[in-house]
């Protein structure tokens, strides 16, 4: 009995709030889940005939609209209904179009029927474009003939003069040759998307699309942020188109190319005035699927001076008959002064990200040295690569005593050290680990290293309680985090 008062100021001290605070509350908890809990919005709306006449009049909670499951577009009046509670707010919209989903178990075939009904839902969505200020569409359909009903009405969407982030996947791509599809229909695809109009667009996301600037210039402008990708490298696009696409935005902050460099027929022009990019305020670049030449020509063309961080995903690499690895040209450049600004080529990197790396000794031991200023760093080590974090110690000498001296240590500006290992192989770094930081601390005066994240199968938790006096913080993760 006596809890019943209790639950009624409670109850009465959260209905005094002033609607603008209830609102930010319901705003600030739909944003910080990330549409992870698609029920949160719904949910305020029932509690209390107070709160849901609070929630119906905050279009900031219902501006993010996540489909996961592709018959979720069938329901036209939920869809109405949606953008009704949304109003003039800007609208964020994530789909993902899966053709699982669309598949008749019994007649082991497309459903055509849910086909059209979901096609009508979508159609609904895009005749709101001009509204979207996210748009994030998955296509993970095998047959692109599924894939080219929806993507004939997204070629034909209207403006999208709000529209800042643009994010379109197509899963397992085939080559659309017109053997693919009808002389007419192939058209569909020189359209410029949306009427060639998103004035406000800086971040573009594009995978299993060949990145076409002459087709859709107004994408490929005033970017900020550029992410493409492809699965079939036979669709690259030439550097003359490369070059194009980078030119053109300037103020380019973050590129990530995944299979998606300039293909290397016709050859790479050489590294002259004409040909050279010059990105000064890109900040972070992420690679994926370029070999040891590719990689040599792009940091030889792309001049980015300012670049705090770098992520390359390297190729499997075999030692050569001569010793050396796929990739020791590339690091070894990267570990070089740059030949015509008598500079480092990432003279700012703070940074580096490394995944399936092998390389020799001595040329890691270069470019760890080159790197004076790099506070973060995360590698992916194997068994066969394990000896790099060795490295992170220090380097030594021989006086005239034979006696040993320290004369430096690697990376002494690093920070934060992140290790883990691909899911396939298991790698232990217990005994290595707790040398190179006791050594680093030794060096240093006692300068802890601030960070140390590892795998959780890669560190024992009970083997890490003799380094944590060398460590500020260990965290340990698992897979894809």
């Amino acid at each position: 009995m006596a809890s019943a008062p209790l639950y009624g100021v409670r109850r009465l001290h959260i209905n005094m709030l002033p609607p603008e605070v209830l609102q930010l509350i319901f705003i600030w908890g739909r944003v910080g889940l990330r549409s992870q809990q698609p029920i949160t919005e719904v949910a305020c709306t029932h509690v209390c005939r107070h709160w849901r006449l609070i929630a119906m009049d905050t279009p900031r909670i219902w501006n993010l609209m996540h489909v996961k499951r592709t018959d979720w577009l069938i329901d036209l009046e939920l869809l109405n209904e949606w953008f009704r509670r949304c109003k003039s707010a800007p609208i964020h919209v994530v789909l993902r179009i899966i053709d699982r989903d669309l598949w008749d178990e019994e007649r082991a075939c497309q459903n055509q029927s849910l086909i059209d009904k979901v096609l009508a839902g979508f159609a609904l969505i895009l005749s709101n474009v001009h509204r979207f200020s996210h748009f994030d569409v998955h296509f993970g359909s095998n047959a692109i003939m599924c894939k080219h009903a929806f993507l004939k009405q997204l070629m034909h969407a209207g403006q999208a003069p709000l529209l800042e982030t643009l994010s379109l996947s197509l899963e397992n791509v085939v080559p659309m040759e017109s053997r693919w599809l009808p002389p007419e229909e192939l058209q569909v695809y020189l359209r410029p998307l949306f009427d060639g109009c998103t004035p406000k667009l800086r971040e573009l996301s594009l995978w299993g699309l060949t990145a076409n600037r002459d087709m859709n210039p107004h994408l490929f402008q005033a970017l900020h942020k550029i992410e493409l990708g492809l699965q079939h490298e036979e669709h690259q696009s030439s550097y003359r188109a490369f070059q194009n696409m980078l030119s053109s935005n300037p103020d380019l902050d973050a590129l990530e190319l995944n299979f998606c460099g300039p293909s290397r027929s016709p050859a790479w022009p050489p590294a002259t005035e004409d040909h050279i990019v010059h990105l000064d305020k890109m900040k972070s670049i992420a690679l994926a699927g370029f070999d040891n030449d590719e990689l040599c020509q792009l940091i030889d063309l792309v001049r980015i001076p300012n670049l705090q961080r770098l992520s390359i995903q390297f190729e499997a690499a075999n030692p050569q008959q001569d010793g050396a690895f796929a990739y020791d040209t590339f690091l070894h450049k990267l570990a070089s002064v740059h030949p015509t600004y008598n500079q480092p080529y990432f003279p700012h990197l703070s940074l580096l990200h490394m995944e399936s790396l092998e390389c020799s000794r001595d040329v890691l031991f270069d470019l760890f040295a080159s790197l004076r200023s790099l506070q973060h760093l995360e590698l992916e080590l194997s068994p066969t690569n394990t000896w790099c974090i060795q490295l992170l110690a220090m380097s030594t000498t021989l006086d005239s005593s034979s006696n040993v001296t320290f004369t430096g240590i690697m990376l002494p500006q690093l920070e934060t050290l992140k290790l883990f290992h691909p899911p396939e192989e298991r790698v232990s770094v217990g005994p290595d680990i707790a040398e190179v930081l006791t050594a680093r601390c030794t060096a240093l005066g006692g300068l802890r290293l601030g960070k140390l994240t590892v795998q959780s199968s890669m560190l024992p938790r009970d083997a890490s309680s003799h380094i944590r006096g060398f460590v500020h913080q260990i965290e340990f993760i698992d897979y894809f985090e």
